[in-house]
């Protein structure tokens, strides 16, 4: 096998697994309605869907204890090690969830597994996207910011998946018959592609970069922790944009059904539009950044967030129909594409080779713990305490400008790098 062969046999690897790792992660926000009346009855629904969500935001405490032992992993023993192992970790909470008796089953004890089910997954998705990132933007450093952006398109492709299977479900089978059982079938979905991802990576070859890192000289000999830390908190800061603005549009099939009165179908749909979106842009998002430079890309893009998110929002809630829903959804996806396409090879390029998918992992789970995990919940309780059906968007653009604010200042940090280097 020649050496381009091999490279997008190691990018397909890494592709189909970090897209079902993202399927079965998202396909609970998708069906939280549904696994909220069979995990957490209550007297109104408001506060059924809100222990739901709570229970999806609690699975990301696991998130950061993930990143460093599955990171420290990959710098040490290797990128594929440690998607391997993520790959198991993924397969065996996904089965839990698909398998779980209900709370009138077995009574506590069924919210109780779905949670550890959760800490699970979070633990392994926790070291998914450094070790995925780092393992993508190792392929080719002459197109570093196109082969990174593949890490978010494969989130696209979990997302687009996990919307399809939503719609098809809902078209076939009525409310009860979903709320029952239907809202299963996609975790038997991951449970049965674990196995397969695990097998895939498995084969998969190490990179080249890390294998002549290692050769060199050990992680030890190069780790300096004020530095990465203080690399890691600008990381942590880019990524939050990412995060909200991922989870906006996983949250706004949710609001649009409880706030603009639409049906299951076209909420599904809005969800197949950005996974489609993120699948097809982000690559786009990645072929410029290695033309203009991944960083300046990254500030322009946050700035359109920042410019972009109320405007389109407000003008959904204002003409409520179905094509107005469909061209916003649209329109915050390619926006949300744009940045986060290139944003894991701006991350990469903050870190060396010896400590990257660390690196990467922390930066990444720090955002989406503190700020991504608990988004949804925070657009629920924002607009409970504002009285306004606009407040989730307010949530978005404080994101967008933390994260402008940090590639200022990763921009500001190359620059007296480069002004050291010449001394």
């Amino acid at each position: 096998m020649n050496s381009r062969s091999r490279r997008n046999r190691n990018v397909a690897a890494a592709i189909l697994g970090n897209a079902v790792e993202w399927f079965d992660i998202l396909v609970y926000a998708y069906f939280v309605k549904a696994i909220a009346a069979n995990f957490f009855p209550a007297s109104d629904n408001a506060s059924s869907l809100l222990l739901a969500y709570g229970t999806f935001g609690l699975s990301f405490v696991a998130r950061p204890l993930g990143a460093i032992v599955l990171g420290r992993i990959a710098d040490r023993v290797g990128r594929r090690t440690a998607l391997v192992y993520a790959s198991a970790l993924m397969f065996l909470g996904t089965a839990i969830i698909a398998l779980l008796p209900s709370f009138e089953t077995i009574g506590m004890i069924a919210p109780i597994m779905l949670l550890v089910a959760r800490l699970m997954q979070g633990f392994s998705v926790g070291g998914e996207f450094g070790s995925a990132a780092a393992y993508l933007a190792e392929q080719s450093e002459g197109r570093r910011a196109l082969y990174s952006s593949l890490q978010f398109a494969s989130q696209g492709l979990g997302m687009l998946s996990a919307a399809l299977v939503g719609l098809t479900l809902s078209s076939l089978m009525s409310d009860a018959e979903f709320v029952e059982w239907g809202w299963r079938v996609p975790f038997v979905i991951g449970a049965m592609l674990g196995p397969i991802v695990y097998i895939i990576r498995r084969n998969a070859d190490e990179t080249s970069e890390f294998l002549a890192a290692e050769a060199e000289s050990s992680t030890k000999e190069h780790f300096r922790l004020a530095p990465f830390l203080g690399r890691c908190a600008m990381g942590a800061g880019a990524v939050l944009a990412c995060t909200v603005t991922i989870y906006f549009l996983v949250y706004v099939p949710t609001f649009a059904q409880t706030s603009l009165g639409a049906g299951p179908a076209i909420a599904y749909t809005t969800a197949v539009i950005s996974g489609g979106t993120l699948l097809v842009v982000a690559p786009i998002a990645g072929m410029i950044a290695d033309r203009i430079g991944a960083l300046r890309h990254g500030i322009l893009a946050a700035a359109a967030v920042i410019l972009i998110t109320y405007p389109v929002f407000a003008l959904m809630i204002a003409s409520p129909d179905e094509s107005t829903i469909l061209l916003c959804q649209l329109a915050l996806s390619i926006a949300t594409a744009m940045y986060v396409g290139p944003l894991p090879a701006i991350l990469a390029e903050l870190f060396d080779t010896r400590n990257r998918s660390l690196g990467l992992a922390i930066s990444y789970n720090v955002a989406v713990t503190t700020g991504g995990g608990f988004a949804q919940m925070i657009f629920v309780l924002l607009i409970t305490m504002t009285g306004s059906i606009h407040a989730p968007s307010y949530y978005v653009v404080f994101a967008g400008a933390v994260s402008l604010a940090s590639l200022l200042l990763c921009r500001r940090m190359n620059a007296l790098d480069r002004g050291m280097a010449r001394v």
